[in-house]
Protein backbone atom coordinates (compact mmCIF):
# COMPACT_ATOMS: atom_id res chain seq x y z
CA UNK A 1 0.00 0.00 0.00
CA UNK A 2 2.85 2.40 0.79
CA UNK A 3 4.27 1.78 -2.70
CA UNK A 4 0.95 2.80 -4.20
CA UNK A 5 0.86 5.97 -2.09
CA UNK A 6 4.43 6.82 -3.08
CA UNK A 7 3.64 6.21 -6.74
CA UNK A 8 0.49 8.33 -6.50
CA UNK A 9 2.50 11.08 -4.78
CA UNK A 10 5.17 10.96 -7.48
CA UNK A 11 2.52 11.11 -10.20
CA UNK A 12 0.83 14.06 -8.49
CA UNK A 13 4.18 15.82 -8.21
CA UNK A 14 4.95 15.25 -11.91
CA UNK A 15 1.42 16.33 -12.84
CA UNK A 16 1.84 19.59 -10.89
CA UNK A 17 5.30 20.26 -12.32
CA UNK A 18 4.18 19.71 -15.93
CA UNK A 19 0.99 21.73 -15.47
CA UNK A 20 2.93 24.61 -13.91
CA UNK A 21 5.39 24.61 -16.82
CA UNK A 22 2.60 24.54 -19.43
CA UNK A 23 0.68 27.26 -17.63
CA UNK A 24 3.77 29.51 -17.56
CA UNK A 25 4.45 28.78 -21.24
CA UNK A 26 0.82 29.55 -22.10
CA UNK A 27 1.02 32.84 -20.16
CA UNK A 28 4.27 33.75 -21.91
CA UNK A 29 2.79 33.17 -25.37
CA UNK A 30 -0.45 34.90 -24.39
CA UNK A 31 1.29 38.00 -22.96
CA UNK A 32 1.00 40.91 -25.45
CA UNK A 33 4.24 42.42 -24.10
CA UNK A 34 6.22 39.46 -25.54
CA UNK A 35 4.59 39.54 -29.01
CA UNK A 36 7.73 40.86 -30.72
CA UNK A 37 9.60 37.78 -29.44
CA UNK A 38 6.94 35.06 -29.21
CA UNK A 39 3.21 35.08 -29.96
CA UNK A 40 0.28 32.96 -31.03
CA UNK A 41 0.19 31.75 -34.63
CA UNK A 42 -2.51 33.15 -36.91
CA UNK A 43 -5.00 30.37 -36.12
CA UNK A 44 -4.32 30.34 -32.37
CA UNK A 45 -3.30 26.67 -32.37
CA UNK A 46 0.46 27.22 -32.47
CA UNK A 47 3.02 29.74 -31.31
CA UNK A 48 5.70 31.48 -33.34
CA UNK A 49 9.11 32.47 -32.05
CA UNK A 50 9.85 35.70 -33.90
CA UNK A 51 13.19 36.33 -32.23
CA UNK A 52 14.75 32.97 -31.25
CA UNK A 53 17.98 34.47 -29.90
CA UNK A 54 16.20 36.90 -27.58
CA UNK A 55 13.73 34.23 -26.56
CA UNK A 56 16.43 31.67 -25.65
CA UNK A 57 18.74 34.18 -23.98
CA UNK A 58 16.21 36.10 -21.91
CA UNK A 59 12.57 35.07 -22.06
CA UNK A 60 12.81 31.29 -21.59
CA UNK A 61 15.35 31.42 -18.73
CA UNK A 62 13.44 34.17 -16.91
CA UNK A 63 9.91 32.78 -17.31
CA UNK A 64 10.39 29.01 -17.71
CA UNK A 65 13.86 28.37 -16.28
CA UNK A 66 15.01 26.76 -19.55
CA UNK A 67 17.18 28.02 -22.41
CA UNK A 68 15.88 26.10 -25.42
CA UNK A 69 12.71 24.48 -26.75
CA UNK A 70 13.65 20.79 -26.35
CA UNK A 71 11.37 20.30 -23.32
CA UNK A 72 8.38 21.32 -25.44
CA UNK A 73 8.89 18.23 -27.61
CA UNK A 74 8.82 16.11 -24.46
CA UNK A 75 5.31 17.38 -23.80
CA UNK A 76 4.06 16.65 -27.32
CA UNK A 77 4.79 19.88 -29.17
CA UNK A 78 6.01 19.53 -32.72
CA UNK A 79 7.86 21.98 -34.90
CA UNK A 80 5.71 23.28 -37.74
CA UNK A 81 7.34 24.17 -41.05
CA UNK A 82 6.70 27.88 -41.44
CA UNK A 83 9.66 29.46 -43.15
CA UNK A 84 12.38 31.13 -41.12
CA UNK A 85 10.61 31.38 -37.77
CA UNK A 86 10.28 28.63 -35.22
CA UNK A 87 6.66 27.59 -34.95
CA UNK A 88 5.44 24.97 -32.50
CA UNK A 89 2.04 23.34 -32.21
CA UNK A 90 0.47 20.92 -29.78
CA UNK A 91 -3.08 19.65 -29.64
CA UNK A 92 -4.82 21.41 -26.74
CA UNK A 93 -2.36 24.32 -26.58
CA UNK A 94 -4.87 26.79 -27.98
CA UNK A 95 -5.30 30.54 -27.62
CA UNK A 96 -8.21 31.38 -25.31
CA UNK A 97 -8.50 27.81 -23.94
CA UNK A 98 -6.04 27.37 -21.04
CA UNK A 99 -8.35 24.76 -19.49
CA UNK A 100 -7.15 22.34 -22.20
CA UNK A 101 -3.63 22.24 -20.72
CA UNK A 102 -4.78 19.38 -18.46
CA UNK A 103 -5.19 17.20 -21.55
CA UNK A 104 -1.53 17.74 -22.47
CA UNK A 105 -0.54 16.76 -18.93
CA UNK A 106 -2.66 13.58 -19.12
CA UNK A 107 -1.06 12.57 -22.43
CA UNK A 108 2.39 13.12 -20.95
CA UNK A 109 1.57 11.00 -17.89
CA UNK A 110 0.20 8.25 -20.17
CA UNK A 111 3.44 8.34 -22.16
CA UNK A 112 5.44 7.91 -18.93
CA UNK A 113 3.24 4.95 -18.00
CA UNK A 114 3.80 3.40 -21.43
CA UNK A 115 7.56 3.83 -21.12
CA UNK A 116 7.38 2.01 -17.80
CA UNK A 117 5.42 -0.82 -19.44
CA UNK A 118 8.01 -1.15 -22.21
CA UNK A 119 10.86 -1.13 -19.71
CA UNK A 120 9.07 -3.89 -17.78
CA UNK A 121 8.64 -5.86 -20.99
CA UNK A 122 12.34 -5.48 -21.90
CA UNK A 123 13.72 -6.09 -18.41
CA UNK A 124 11.37 -8.79 -17.14
CA UNK A 125 9.25 -10.44 -19.82
CA UNK A 126 11.99 -10.97 -22.43
CA UNK A 127 14.35 -12.58 -19.87
CA UNK A 128 11.49 -14.84 -18.73
CA UNK A 129 10.84 -15.84 -22.34
CA UNK A 130 14.56 -16.56 -22.76
CA UNK A 131 14.43 -18.81 -19.70
CA UNK A 132 11.42 -20.64 -21.13
CA UNK A 133 13.24 -21.08 -24.43
CA UNK A 134 16.29 -22.53 -22.65
CA UNK A 135 14.06 -24.75 -20.51
CA UNK A 136 12.23 -26.05 -23.55
CA UNK A 137 15.54 -26.67 -25.32
CA UNK A 138 16.76 -28.65 -22.33
CA UNK A 139 13.59 -30.75 -22.49
CA UNK A 140 13.57 -31.67 -26.16
CA UNK A 141 17.18 -30.84 -27.18
CA UNK A 142 15.92 -29.41 -30.48
CA UNK A 143 18.62 -26.89 -31.37
CA UNK A 144 16.63 -25.55 -34.32
CA UNK A 145 13.64 -24.59 -32.13
CA UNK A 146 15.99 -23.06 -29.58
CA UNK A 147 17.75 -20.94 -32.21
CA UNK A 148 14.46 -19.85 -33.78
CA UNK A 149 13.01 -18.80 -30.42
CA UNK A 150 16.20 -17.04 -29.44
CA UNK A 151 16.38 -15.20 -32.80
CA UNK A 152 12.80 -13.97 -32.38
CA UNK A 153 13.56 -12.67 -28.89
CA UNK A 154 16.72 -10.97 -30.15
CA UNK A 155 14.73 -9.22 -32.89
CA UNK A 156 12.03 -8.07 -30.44
CA UNK A 157 14.67 -6.79 -28.03
CA UNK A 158 16.49 -5.03 -30.87
CA UNK A 159 13.28 -3.36 -32.06
CA UNK A 160 12.50 -2.15 -28.56
CA UNK A 161 15.93 -0.62 -28.18
CA UNK A 162 15.64 1.23 -31.52
CA UNK A 163 12.07 2.46 -31.25
CA UNK A 164 11.61 6.03 -30.18
CA UNK A 165 8.57 7.29 -28.34
CA UNK A 166 6.36 8.85 -30.96
CA UNK A 167 3.25 10.31 -29.45
CA UNK A 168 0.42 10.63 -31.90
CA UNK A 169 -1.84 13.70 -31.75
CA UNK A 170 -4.45 11.69 -29.84
CA UNK A 171 -1.86 10.72 -27.22
CA UNK A 172 -1.55 7.11 -28.31
CA UNK A 173 1.69 5.43 -29.26
CA UNK A 174 3.05 2.11 -30.33
CA UNK A 175 4.06 1.18 -26.79
CA UNK A 176 0.51 1.25 -25.53
CA UNK A 177 0.09 -2.06 -27.38
CA UNK A 178 2.56 -3.60 -24.97
CA UNK A 179 1.02 -2.05 -21.88
CA UNK A 180 -1.19 -5.00 -21.01
CA UNK A 181 1.13 -7.73 -22.27
CA UNK A 182 2.01 -10.32 -19.64
CA UNK A 183 3.93 -13.55 -19.85
CA UNK A 184 0.94 -15.40 -18.43
CA UNK A 185 -1.07 -14.47 -21.53
CA UNK A 186 1.14 -16.68 -23.75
Amino acid sequence: MDGENNNHGATASIRNEVFEFLHKAYSMVNDPSTDSIISWGPNGNSFIVWNPLECCRNLLPRLLEINDFSIFQTYGFRKVESGRQFEFACIDFVRGQPQLLDKIVERYLKMLKDITAVDHFRNHTIPELRNLTVHRYNQDKNIENFQTGNNILNRVENLLSRWKMVVEPDGSNIFSLLHNFHLSSL
